[in-house]
């Protein structure tokens, strides 16, 4: 096993925090650290192509600055590859766990432990079909995309062999996950939470809630919109767009499509999340460019984006222009606070307590109980 830290700050009191944290891990830990700086300022794809680039152990994980693994994931990992029948191209895991520093407090998804070998190519073609937005999961998650992944080394190879990288704008962690799935064999899903988030904010986080225009700016002269149906700034549409670029230049990838009923829907319903999420962003502007193209559908398929449409209408949160106005105010956050904190005194007063954790190394720790069970 080997750590490679890749800094990319530009303050120097950061980068003189982040290579003590190194020197202390080393000093600390029986694996290698590393420490790598690129020479100049990257973008997101070229960053984790640059970082990635000097790995040399058999299988590939992404950790961001906002993820934290709980102690046992590198050993349960071994522990279960070890247990495959053959050394399997991806390693998937889906389970939603966060930590908040504002409440000290865990919350992991429900979960089973149950491991499940499928076909890369039935995962790909059961994301192409959009159809998250009917369960309220999130689309990307269900894609193994390096932050919610291994990626084995013969796959790594053969996507850098024929494409030259494995990083391509304008989401690196979608781009690479499309060519990696076109070239790997199996998929094991582990429902198992390895992971746990922290931190407030994130790229798909910003992206969905405030738009697309802030993460651009690293890819000047990128047209994010290359191949969509919508010019609406979402997320979906990110999908859309980085899918498509990879099909043009990967062989593999010709006889697959998104569905476009479930691209629809689930544009619609990241059009409701922006609302809820209280956005500054003109959803009004964004259905009516919605609208004006499931007006150029077949009819067949606007019958179901109605029929879906209902179904999410049902679903939806009330309150969206109190959350609106707080988000204005710049206090939304805070509220989410507040009636955090209530639910969980609530629950310490009715007999229902909730631990509390200093921060997240802690929380971590304090659930790691969830991978050896």
């Amino acid at each position: 096993m080997e750590i490679i830290v890749s800094d990319t700050s530009t303050r120097v009191e950061d980068q003189l925090q982040v290579r003590e944290a190194v020197e202390k891990a080393k000093l600390n830990s029986s694996v290698s650290v590393s420490l790598v700086r690129p020479d100049k300022r990257l973008n997101m794809a070229d960053h984790w192509e640059f970082a990635a680039k000097g790995f040399t152990g058999d299988y590939l994980a992404i950790l961001c600055d906002h993820y934290a693994l709980r102690p046992s994931a590198v050993s349960t990992w071994r522990e279960i590859i070890g247990n495959s029948a053959s050394s399997p191209d991806i390693v998937m895991s889906n389970v939603r766990s966060g930590y908040s520093s504002v409440t000290r407090t865990e919350r992991t998804a429900s979960f089973t432990g149950e491991i499940v070998s499928r076909s890369a190519q039935d995962v790909l073609r059961d994301f192409l079909k959009f159809d998250a937005w009917n369960d309220d999961s999130m689309l990307a998650t269900n894609l193994p995309r390096g932050m919610n992944c291994l990626y084995s080394r013969r796959i790594c190879d053969a996507v850098r062999d024929q494409h030259g990288k494995l990083f391509h704008e304008i989401s690196p962690d979608y781009t690479s996950s499309f060519l990696l799935l076109a070239h790997a064999l199996d998929v094991l899903l582990v429902d198992k939470p390895f992971y746990c988030t922290f931190g407030s904010q994130s790229n798909g986080r910003n992206s969905v809630v405030n738009g697309m225009e802030k993460f651009l700016e690293n890819y000047p002269g990128v047209d994010p919109f290359q191949d969509c149906p919508t010019r609406i700034h979402a997320v979906q549409n990110t999908l859309y767009r980085d899918f498509y670029a990879m099909k043009r230049v990967e062989p593999k990838l010709g006889d697959y499509h998104i569905d476009t009923v479930g691209y629809c829907l689930s544009l619609y319903r990241e059009i409701m999340v922006k609302e809820f999420h209280g956005s500054g962003l003109d959803t009004k502007d964004m259905k009516a460019e919605w609208h004006h193209y499931v007006g150029t559908l077949d009819s067949e398929s606007r019958q179901r984006i109605d029929h879906g449409v209902e179904v999410l209408a049902a679903r939806r949160k009330k309150n969206t222009l109190v959350r609106k106005v707080l988000f204005k105010l710049g206090l939304f956050e805070k509220s989410r606070d507040v009636y955090r904190e209530a639910r969980i005194r609530i629950g310490n007063a009715t007999g229902r307590p909730q631990l509390r954790y200093e921060n997240v190394v802690n929380a971590v720790a304090g659930t790691d109980s969830y991978l050896k069970d």
